[in-house]
């Protein structure tokens, strides 16, 4: 269902900039605007300055966006026997007679024009790239093409009441599946076998799901990276055991780590669960509205360094979450040279953490959301250190 204060927003933005409307084809930019998130990405989603909207996609997604709640539905044949055409030459139509109802042909229009992180939402996913403008150009020949690249961003940067909710849900389902997957945490087991084990968690119900990635003992290391990913490697009793989590509900997303200690830790690894959970915790001090994000990402940094881990923390503190997982440019960026100041709404991801070649990596990283007086932790689970050393002590052989 269309969130009332979302399509307000986009209005409130859309007369900031002068435009008339915005056209929208990234599956995450189409959820914000309409609540639906397209499987394929062969969507468009137009939105008028006075509040109309239209959606424009295949007719296989027309049951699903109706479930969401969508009514202004015009769709499209992807596929025939009889021809092989371009998606712009089988869309392009469709586009020209919305525009004609929606009387905007000669409007100044707002459309997607640079590149962009987008979770997926299928096992392959269409992007118009370059393609929208081909799209876009005979439909609005009278009128103006502008770009909508930071004005989305504007938007997808703080959440509505309505799209919390959802990411707060997202958060719970992946708080059960951690909850019941530490129990496979075992010496002996496979890091793909652990990462499977955490996963079977997160689909409860339709359009739910999520990756997650084990990574333990020296290959705990590269979780530093721009991606985890989990190996054959075996648990072995004194190891970090690292597991990240990339949840969806509905469109909206978690990224969520937890890292354990698997039998009793040594000196070291003590220290290094303590600067982190510090770090966390100074982190989350900073949080209210109004305050500077990059002084959340210094609260962190000071805190591994005085614990001697400075150049152990190898990543920003974190990053916009919700309707992307893993998108580094998300607003706001929790970054030494960050400009992004909180407000209510925000919701993004604290991951202090610290990698080594001596013991590997540890990471803790809750989403977070920017309230009226402060923040509120989302997921509120498994977050004393003491308790993830129990809980690994108990299964080590």
């Amino acid at each position: 269902m269309p969130d009332p204060e979302r399509l307000a927003r986009i209005a409130d933005e859309l007369r900031a900039n002068d435009a008339d409307a915005i056209i929208c084809g990234l599956p995450c930019n189409i959820v914000m605007m309409t609540g639906y998130w397209p499987v394929i990405g062969n969507s468009l989603a137009i939105f008028t300055r006075d509040g109309r909207m239209q959606l424009i996609a295949p007719s296989d997604e027309e049951d699903l966006a109706r479930r969401a709640g969508l009514t202004q539905i015009t769709t499209f044949e992807a596929g025939s026997l009889s021809d092989l055409r371009t998606l712009p030459e089988i869309i392009g139509p469709k586009v020209e007679t919305a525009v004609r109802e929606l009387g905007i042909e000669n409007a100044i229009v707002a459309y997607e024009s640079g590149g962009a992180f987008e979770p997926a939402s299928y096992v392959s996913m269409h992007f118009f790239g370059d393609g929208i403008f081909e799209v876009l150009e005979d439909a609005f020949a009278s009128g103006s093409l502008i770009a909508a690249d930071d004005m989305l961003a504007r938007l997808r940067a703080a959440l509505t009441p309505d799209e919390l909710v959802s990411v707060r849900e997202a958060c719970r389902i992946a708080g059960d599946a951690f909850e019941e997957g530490q129990s496979s945490i075992e010496r002996g087991r496979s890091e793909l076998f652990v990462a499977a084990r955490f996963r079977d968690g997160l689909s409860p119900m339709k359009r739910s799901g999520g990756h997650v990635s084990c990574m333990s003992g020296s290959n705990a290391m590269r979780a530093s990276g721009a991606f985890a990913m989990s190996g054959t490697r075996s648990l072995e009793s004194g190891d970090f055991v690292l597991v990240h989590c990339n949840s969806w509900l509905n469109g909206f997303w978690t990224d969520i780590t937890r890292t354990w200690v698997l039998g009793e830790p040594d000196a070291e690894k003590k220290r290094v669960q303590t600067a982190i959970a510090e770090a966390r915790l100074a982190a989350l001090d900073r949080i209210r509205p109004g305050a500077q994000a990059r002084d959340v990402d210094l609260a962190a940094r000071n805190v591994m360094k005085q614990h001697g881990f400075e150049r152990e923390f190898k990543h920003a503190t974190g990053h916009g979450v919700g309707f992307a997982a893993i998108d580094h440019n998300a607003r706001p960026r929790i970054h030494p040279a960050s400009p992004d100041v909180f407000e209510s709404g925000m919701v993004f991801n604290v991951e202090p953490a610290a990698y080594s070649e001596d013991f590997g990596g540890s990471r803790h990283c809750d989403v977070v959301a920017v309230t009226q007086t402060g923040y509120e932790l989302l997921t509120d689970f498994q977050s004393d250190p003491r308790t993830l050393i129990a809980a690994a002590v108990s299964r080590a052989h």
